[in-house]
């Protein structure tokens, strides 16, 4: 009878013991992972800091937004684009525009958050608070051009809501734009066009006057008072609805203009030599070796005059 108990408690010592030994083949197995995890992350730290080593030089180079490598990024200090990094922002609280954020003290230019004076809307957009012209700062990037690696051959759907990268080449989207000028309705808004020539030189103008109506009209523009500068050609487009190639409303009905000069845009009768005079094409093809036989559909301004390396679109509130 003792035998038999002594054999009845031994049963759960021994389940006990084999319990034990699972548990610490299953720690030196975790343990292992770990440490394998932290070399590994020990790795990737030392490719971080080696390829941040851009915004580490500088710790101050965007203050007190994130600084974030970037290396499709060009060297272009005309148009604002640093070398290889743009500054985040987006963590600084949500204001009505640029120009509000501007008023707050913020003169990096970087990525940051909008509501466009709209309770619980938030956009993201590309602030210049810090313009080398003498124009100031609180302006919101439109449209950006400086390489071709944006296509900008695209339907009235993409246009309207946006594309690209807001760091690089991109549209900010027709219904942002119109929502951007709505809110400006009492002070209206500006707008600033810089351009640069693939043969020589930079062309830039600001219009104290301009706004777009809403989707329902057509995005119509409205653009005057052009002030300093050269020539842009958006003068005229001006009375003209926003055209692509899926939606055709410029005033000539025998063509679709922005099939014909590959792009989107406030077009003008294209087919008439006197309206493409002094006309624009900023987001027409980026022809970089000129391999476009009609010139017209390339990405210029002067009336295909003028083919262009570079362009810049900013709105501000008055």
């Amino acid at each position: 009878m003792k035998l038999f108990l002594v054999f009845l408690v031994s049963l759960p010592l021994l389940d006990a013991s084999s319990d034990i030994n699972l548990l610490k083949s299953q720690m030196q197995k975790l343990q292992t992972e770990v440490t394998n995890e932290k070399a590994e992350i020990k790795q990737l730290k030392s490719r971080v800091q080696t390829r941040n080593g851009i915004c580490q030089i500088n710790s101050n180079r965007c203050g007190s937004c994130l600084c974030v490598e970037d290396y499709s990024l060009v060297n272009d200090a005309y148009y604002l684009l640093p070398v290889n990094y743009f500054c985040d922002c987006r963590e600084k609280p949500v204001r009505r525009d640029c120009k509000e954020h501007y008023a707050q003290g913020e003169r990096i230019n970087g990525l940051y958050r909008v509501s466009m004076n709209i309770i619980g809307h938030v956009v993201q957009v590309s602030c210049v608070q810090n313009h080398h012209h003498g124009y100031g700062g609180g302006w919101t990037v439109v449209q950006r051009r400086f390489d071709g690696s944006e296509n900008f051959y695209r339907s009235w759907q993409e246009y309207k809501h946006g594309f690209g990268k807001l760091q690089g080449e991109h549209w900010l989207g027709n219904e942002n734009l119109y929502r951007l000028t709505a809110q400006a309705i009492v002070s209206g808004s500006e707008l600033f066009v810089g351009m640069m020539k693939k043969s020589s030189g930079w062309s830039y103008m600001r219009y104290t006057n301009f706004d777009i109506g809403r989707e329902s009209t057509g995005y119509k523009l409205h653009v005057s008072g052009r002030q300093g500068g050269s020539y842009s050609g958006m003068e005229k487009h001006d009375g003209m609805k926003f055209s692509t190639y899926d939606k055709d409303q410029d005033p000539n009905t025998s063509v679709d203009c922005a099939s014909e000069m590959h792009g989107a845009w406030w077009y003008d009768d294209c087919k008439s030599t006197s309206s493409r005079y002094k006309s624009s094409n900023l987001n027409g093809a980026y022809d970089e070796f000129e391999n476009l036989t009609d010139a017209k559909a390339a990405f210029s301004f002067y009336g295909s005059a003028y083919r262009l390396r570079s362009s810049l679109m900013m709105v501000r509130r008055k």
